[in-house]
């Protein structure tokens, strides 16, 4: 296993969110879904959050310093981490929502018939 964590995948993820979001002809555009299923493809990128901590914590600084480093370092790597995965999520449900929409798999709600 590689020390790195690509996005692809939660691209693919979020273009499957919007695609059946907007097929099933929901009120949303696959936004809102997209981003969500970007932020939980983006969590397994949070176990290299450990081999940062460990480089954190060996520094050769006073106890406090290292204590404020740590803690700016877990919010501000997942805050980048996961939002950035939400909108990679976010720009895939955009590109599966168009798909479905060009391919004609949308289905009219029961509400319009």
């Amino acid at each position: 296993m590689g020390d790195e964590f690509s996005l692809n995948i939660v691209f693919f993820g979020g273009l499957l969110a919007g695609y059946l979001a907007k097929a099933a002809a929901t009120d949303t555009d696959g936004s809102s879904v997209g981003f969500r299923a970007g932020v939980v493809g983006g969590l397994p990128g949070l176990w290299q959050v450990v081999d940062l901590l460990k480089s954190a914590i060996t520094l050769p600084n006073p106890l406090w310093f290292r204590i404020v480093a740590v803690s700016m370092l877990i919010v501000a790597f997942t805050t980048i981490l996961l939002g950035f995965a939400g909108i990679v999520g976010l720009l895939g449900a955009k590109v599966g929502g168009w798909l479905a929409k060009k391919t004609g798999t949308q289905r009219t709600s029961t509400a319009e018939n």
